[in-house]
């Protein structure tokens, strides 16, 4: 994966939850049209999730867990990037 293409673009969520903010959700739905644009449209999307460093690692494992799939959600539902990709 490491030697694939990258970005790193911050998804804001409310404090120490799996709730976008909502800036967050104006991120996704830009983020989401630009990932419908005819030249991505055939691309595949890895979504990568942090939290900061309060809580256990457990804890924030599951954490980054729920937002990645917060995230994949929202950009499928509110702007229709198909799941699969």
């Amino acid at each position: 994966i490491k030697d694939l293409p990258a970005i790193d673009v911050p998804v804001a969520f409310e404090a120490n939850a799996d709730t976008l903010s909502a800036e967050g959700k104006t991120f996704l739905a830009t983020l989401g049209e630009a990932l419908n644009n005819p030249a991505l449209r055939n691309a595949k999307f890895l979504i990568g999730v942090f939290t900061d460093a309060r809580g256990s690692n457990d804890y924030n494992h599951v954490l980054s867990d729920l937002r990645a799939k917060v995230i994949g959600d929202q950009l499928a539902a509110g702007v229709g990037v198909d799941p699969g990709r």
